[in-house]
């Protein structure tokens, strides 16, 4: 399973960038102006365009071009992350722990807010880490981890936190590629890595070798935010600061939206983003 995903990916990125223009942005939900604090933090969608989007106090599922579902979570609750097997089997996670799972077409809470160190108990990413195993985890980067085991969250074992680590790029790498250089190493959340240099080069990382990708536009400068990156059509997608930049080849292109984007989820066919209080789509 895993090492198809890895061939499939390798092989779109090898792929030359299509010189057509993308379609254009298309908001597929919006939250109503006076939705009493709640927003959207994080999205998922799959190639046939079902799309989820979870956030402060509510999730929202359905179809590009469909009707959705709106489901609204108990006072102070949120979700920081959701990845699917499938429309119909989904998981979400969030604060001090809580885990959620959508399957027999209804969401039930797998695991309940903890008590404890809130940023000990902070999970804002979920998915398939290790092969045939669904694994979440926070800041700490495995050391705070849960992976899921008949239905049980139970911790990671510290051979399987190295393996989020080394996925962080929090292992020591060297200077590779940036030569005498410091590196920040990010991945995607289908798992592929991206460094950039501090004279902003920008490279992808597949396998030992390193793809150039030209110069971080200034703007990204700032910071990318979690859940900021994709690669769509061949193209490494970045959220800087709420703006959408496209990487074709060696250039940068900035990608208009009319709000700030919150996350960012792609497929080959559909790329997917979120701000506060809609679902954006572009298939």
């Amino acid at each position: 399973m895993i090492g198809g995903a890895f061939l499939a990916t390798a092989l779109l990125l090898a792929a030359p960038a299509s010189e057509a223009k993308p379609a254009p942005w298309k908001e597929v939900f919006a939250l109503p102006k006076s939705n009493d604090g709640r927003f959207f933090v994080a999205v998922w969608g799959d190639e046939k365009g079902a799309v989820v989007a979870v956030g402060n106090g509510l999730l929202v599922q359905g179809q590009v071009g469909g009707a959705f579902t709106a489901t609204e979570l108990p006072p102070r609750h949120a979700l920081y992350a959701v990845w699917g097997k499938g429309a119909e089997d989904l998981f979400a996670v969030g604060p001090r722990q809580l885990i959620m799972h959508f399957a027999d077409h209804k969401w039930v809470t797998e695991r309940p807010q903890q008590e404890g160190n809130p940023r000990q108990l902070l999970l804002y990413e979920v998915g398939p880490f290790f092969p045939d195993t669904i694994a979440a985890y926070g800041p700490g980067a495995g050391e705070d981890g849960l992976k899921r085991i008949a239905g049980n969250w139970v911790p990671l074992t510290p051979r399987e936190v190295t393996e989020i680590r080394r996925r962080e790029g929090m292992q020591d790498l060297g200077n590779k590629p940036c030569r005498a250089d410091s590196q920040r190493r990010r991945v995607t959340p289908e798992g592929t890595a991206w460094v950039v240099c501090n004279d902003r080069s920008v490279f992808l990382q597949q396998g030992q070798a390193f793809q150039p990708r030209g110069r971080l536009p200034a703007h990204c400068r700032g910071g990318i935010q979690i859940h900021g990156s994709a690669i769509w059509q061949a193209d490494l997608i970045l959220n800087c600061n709420g703006e959408v930049w496209r990487n074709h080849g060696t250039e940068w292109e900035h990608d208009s939206i009319p709000d700030r984007v919150e996350a960012l989820y792609a497929t080959p066919a559909c790329l997917y983003a979120v701000t506060k209080r809609s679902i954006l789509a572009r298939c």
